[in-house]
C-alpha cells in the first residue's frame, strides 16, 4: 500500500471514520487482483480509502456513493490527491436511490454502507452484478453480534437481526456461492453464477 493510502488511512481513523480493518483490507485487494474487474460500485465512499485500494489494485473504474456530502468532497480531494480522478465518480446520493435507477452491470460490488440496509440492497446489488462477477460485503458479522452468543443491544438489535437475515439469503439464493469469512469484522464473497 501506498504512502498517500496510508494518510488517507491515518487521517480516517484519527476523525473516527469507519474505515476498513486491516485483515479486510488485504482480502480486499487480493478478491480484486485476482477477479481483475473493469467496472466496480461501491456503496458507501466515506473518504475513499477503499476505493483508492481498488483502484490501486486493478485497471478499472470506479462508481461511488456517499451520502455523507462533507465525507463525498473530501474523498473526490483524496481521489484526486492519488492521481485517481480519471477513473472514479463520486456520486452523493443515497444509495437505494441509485440503485433503484440503475441498469448498469459491473464485474465487482463493494458493500460497505449502512449495515442494516444491506438486506434492502441485496436483490438490486444481485441484479447489477455480472454472472462470474463478485459482490464483497464489510462487516457482515458486526461486532461478532450477528453469528455470536453474545447478547444484542438493544440500539443495534435491528441492524443485526438485517444483518442475519442478509447472511442466510446470500448463502442460501441459487444465484450465489457465498463465502463467510471471520476477519475483521466480517467479510462475505458472492460469486454470481448464473442470472
Amino acid at each position: 500500500m501506498n504512502n498517500e493510502i496510508n494518510e488517507i488511512l491515518k487521517f480516517g481513523r484519527e476523525l473516527g471514520y469507519p474505515l476498513m480493518l486491516d485483515d479486510s483490507v488485504k482480502l480486499l485487494i487480493e478478491t480484486v487482483q485476482n477477479l481483475k474487474p473493469n467496472k466496480v460500485l461501491e456503496i458507501g465512499t466515506a473518504i475513499g480509502y477503499s476505493g483508492s485500494l481498488i483502484l490501486s489494485s486493478c485497471d478499472c473504474n470506479l462508481i461511488t456513493l456517499e451520502k455523507n456530502s462533507d465525507s463525498a468532497e473530501i474523498a473526490k480531494s483524496n481521489f484526486a490527491k492519488l492521481g485517481l480522478s480519471d477513473r472514479v465518480q463520486v456520486i452523493n446520493v443515497d444509495a437505494m436511490d441509485y440503485l433503484i435507477n440503475c441498469n448498469d452491470k459491473f464485474s465487482f460490488i463493494f458493500l460497505d454502507g449502512p449495515k442494516g440496509q444491506y438486506l434492502h440492497y441485496k436483490d438490486k446489488l444481485i441484479d447489477l452484478l455480472e454472472v462470474g462477477g463478485i459482490l464483497l460485503a464489510d462487516n457482515v458479522l458486526f461486532r461478532n453480534y450477528v453469528r455470536g452468543n453474545e447478547e444484542v443491544p438493544r440500539k443495534f438489535k435491528t441492524l443485526v437481526n438485517n444483518l442475519r437475515l442478509f447472511l442466510n439469503q446470500i448463502e442460501n439464493d441459487k444465484r450465489l456461492q457465498t463465502t463467510i469469512y471471520n476477519i475483521g469484522d466480517g467479510v462475505s464473497i458472492s460469486k454470481k453464477l448464473c442470472d
